[in-house]
């Protein structure tokens, strides 16, 4: 193991699976889309990482699954794609949401 690869090894971690991960790039022309409803399970990892580089416990949040690249809808957006200001989103349902604090909790637990 390289002293990068040590300093990010998790001390705790946990999945939690999600609707949806969709990230735009910076001009989206294509985004990248990950959904329970294509089948292609996404899923959070999250652990936290004792980051001995920064002399700092950091928690990580990792997009697993299957993805698909695809083009915007073409339904007119409220604004210009160059006025965007957020890069991507993750879904969840209220079920999986309350999974995420509790993995988070879990996993900062000191």
């Amino acid at each position: 193991m390289t002293a990068s690869m040590n300093v990010l090894k998790a001390i705790k971690k946990g999945l939690v699976d999600v609707k949806a991960i969709r990230l735009f790039p910076t001009k989206p022309l294509l985004f990248i889309d990950s959904r329970r409803a294509t089948s292609e399970k996404p899923t959070l990892l999250v652990k936290s990482i004792d980051n001995k580089k920064r002399a700092c416990k950091e928690v990580e949040v990792v997009f697993l699954g299957d993805y698909h690249v695809a083009e915007p809808d073409a339904t007119p957006h409220v604004k210009p794609y160059k006025d965007w200001r957020s890069f991507g989103l993750i879904v969840l349902s209220i079920d999986q949401a309350k999974e995420l604090i509790r993995v988070l909790e879990r996993v900062v637990e000191v």
